[in-house]
């Protein structure tokens, strides 16, 4: 009797503990559960697929379509999503060596790298790239046993070191070009640039946000004597919301904010000026409809609290912001989070900053002697 009331404790306490440890179980993957219930209909096919289409298709590879999918329910330019080779390839082409050198790369249907552009009067021109140029081995590495997103990394290195491209150049020619990576400085004048005009204006004109925009910025303003100043940010692509107050500060003191508001959850991050040895000369601002992000919220500052005078054309109207994510198998994407408020002024997306002063003008006359924006800029200065 006493061997029968063990054995039914044994079960009971057995019975108890593995219930405990489902419990436990269905609380720690509640998540996961959940989203299985209701996308039942999505495990189906992930299955059927796995089971019955004709050719073998990896997890990777199923994984990668339903990232992409969920990305693309979202139907919004800002929010993508890209593997660890898009994201080499976005590297290399953005890297200084290789687009500072004039050009730029993309695979083609037989896995080897296409030349798609070549800026003129840069180095890559002067070297003899030409669009179309199929580079089949860099420094005698063939690109196809090496791979295309490992080969392609290849190109990038020190300024002003070398490699040899081996080309082939439509159906007959095949060529070695000695090709040496850009200096960084010579190719400076593309992204930052400033002059004196008329004596006493300090022209400067710059295409990103970044710390480095900040620093020439700064430098540029110390080493230079003039009376008043013009910011060209037309065509300028925008950067990071910080940098944009940061350059705004080196003219106005304490009490403008730019914030940055999320929709969907109770929280905001605000970026303030401060106090310090602000600049105090007239300043005029330069915008068109290719001023972008940053570039309009540094636009907005100035026309906000009156610092300075906007001119040109209404900017593009870029007033939200992105949230950039990592997974763990070196996947990004990134979707927008809501939207960007300077001072008190309305949310621009979709609106854009309109000028103090809008002239209209053609953008392939950006420092011609019919610039008219710059002209108009020139007179109210002088």
């Amino acid at each position: 009797m006493k061997k029968k009331t063990i054995a039914l404790l044994i079960c009971a306490v057995v019975l108890l503990s593995s219930g405990v440890t489902y419990l436990l179980t269905m609380k720690k993957y509640e998540r996961e559960i959940d989203f299985c219930r209701k996308n039942a209909d999505l495990l189906y096919i992930h299955e059927d697929i796995k089971t019955n289409f004709y050719k073998e298709i990896s997890d990777e590879q199923l994984l990668d379509y339903m990232i992409k999918g969920c990305i693309d329910a979202c139907d919004e330019q800002y929010t993508t999503y890209k593997t660890a080779n898009i994201l080499d390839e976005d590297y290399v082409n953005n890297d200084s060596s290789v687009s500072r050198s004039g050009f730029a790369v993309d695979k083609n249907r037989h896995d080897l790298i296409v030349v798609t552009k070549v800026d003129e009067g840069s180095r890559a021109e002067e070297m003899g790239l030409q669009v179309g140029d199929i580079i089949t081995s860099i420094d005698g590495e063939d690109v196809l046993e090496k791979g295309y997103y490992k080969a392609i990394r290849d190109l990038l290195g020190k300024d002003g070191t070398k490699m040899m491209l081996h080309i082939k150049r439509g159906m007959d020619t095949e060529l070695d070009i000695e090709f040496t990576r850009c200096n960084v400085a010579q190719n400076t004048e593309k992204y930052f640039y400033h002059e004196i005009m008329n004596d006493e204006i300090l022209y400067i004109r710059f295409s990103y946000f970044d710390a480095n925009t900040n620093t020439y910025i700064q430098n540029t303003l110390k080493e230079n004597e003039y009376k008043s100043v013009i910011l060209d940010v037309r065509n300028n692509h925008g950067g990071m919301v910080d940098d944009a107050v940061k350059i705004f500060d080196l003219f106005a003191g304490s009490g403008s904010k730019v914030v940055r508001k999320y929709t969907r959850i109770d929280d905001e991050h605000v970026h303030e000026t401060t106090d310090g040895d602000e600049i105090e000369c007239p300043v005029v601002v330069l915008v068109n409809e290719k001023s972008i992000s940053s570039a309009e919220i540094l636009s907005l500052l100035f026309k906000d609290t009156g610092r300075g005078t906007l001119i040109g054309e209404k900017t593009f109207g870029k007033g939200i912001f992105q949230i950039y994510r990592s997974l763990s198998n070196m996947l990004t994407y990134c979707y927008t989070a809501g939207y960007i408020y300077v001072n008190d002024a309305p949310n621009y997306d979709g609106i854009g900053v309109y000028p103090d002063i809008t002239i209209e003008m053609d953008e392939d006359l950006i420092l011609t002697p019919d610039d008219i924006q710059l002209k108009k800029a020139l007179e109210i200065l002088g």
